[in-house]
């Protein structure tokens, strides 16, 4: 019994080096500035969402499973994001809570090196850019380089206005082929993302070069991602070039039912 606690306190400093804490409301990213971490802040479903069904992150996954079922998945992405990639350029955008912007701006005067980390495409870099200002955030004054950067992680990622767009490649990966050009080595790194999966991911990259991690797991809009309506979405897809509102794509179909 003694030897499996000496052994378990000797593996305990391991543990400690990667930790994924559940919070509901971005305010509570807060607190974890006090470790003087690098900040990387996930965009869709954490800072800003889609005003209607179509092109929100969740129609984006919806497509991609339906699209695995049909294709292989290399291609299965592919079509996902490629149709994704169509509408959130010309979509229209809002902040997750009211407090996002009081928020981001906390975390940037704290002045703690801050970008954002995206699965998006180069394509929507400056869309993506445009859409967190039209909420005002802009995380270039903030990022630990100014100029644009491209790196080939299988395909092309690139950092632009403080965004990392790894285009769907390894979130660890893209983040550390960053790092390592710019010669950084973050002791601690706080990464806020929607999706357990994705901090899973960094977590684990951070770990192998041993340094600290701490994933926030916001769960925010939760309940909006499972009441996803897959119905509203498709119509909205099928007339695609006038983007419908939920309400607009609702009463079209209720009234097809009457006719």
């Amino acid at each position: 019994m003694a030897m499996r606690t000496i052994f378990f306190f000797l593996l305990l400093p391991l543990f400690l080096h990667s930790r994924i804490v559940e919070i509901q409301k971005i305010e509570e990213v807060l607190p974890y500035l006090e470790e003087k971490p690098f900040v990387i802040l996930d965009i869709d479903n954490t800072l800003i969402k889609a005003k209607q069904q179509l092109g929100s992150d969740q129609w984006f996954y919806h497509n991609l499973s339906r699209y695995q079922n049909e294709h292989p998945p290399e291609n299965a992405f592919r079509k996902a994001l490629s149709e994704y990639q169509k509408v959130v350029s010309v979509a229209s955008f809002l902040p997750v809570e009211a407090e996002t912007k009081k928020v981001v701006d906390a975390i940037i005067k704290s002045g703690l090196p801050v970008i954002a980390l995206t699965t998006r495409g180069y394509c929507l870099a400056d869309a993506t850019v445009e859409q967190l200002a039209s909420i005002g955030v802009n995380l270039k004054d903030s990022a630990p380089v100014k100029k644009d950067l491209s790196f080939d992680n299988g395909k092309v990622v690139i950092f632009h206005d403080g965004i990392l767009f790894t285009h769907g490649t390894h979130k660890g990966d893209a983040l550390y082929l960053f790092l390592d050009h710019l010669g950084l080595k973050p002791e601690k790194i706080l990464f806020v993302n929607d999706k357990k999966s994705h901090l899973a991911q960094l977590g684990e990259t951070v770990e192998k070069r041993g340094f600290t991690f701490t994933g926030l797991r916001y769960g925010f809009l939760d309940e909006e991602v499972s009441t996803f309506k897959p119905l509203i979405a498709d119509y909205q897809w099928s007339h695609f070039g006038h983007l419908l509102t939920d309400e607009e794509a609702h009463f079209l179909l209720e009234l097809q039912k009457t006719n």
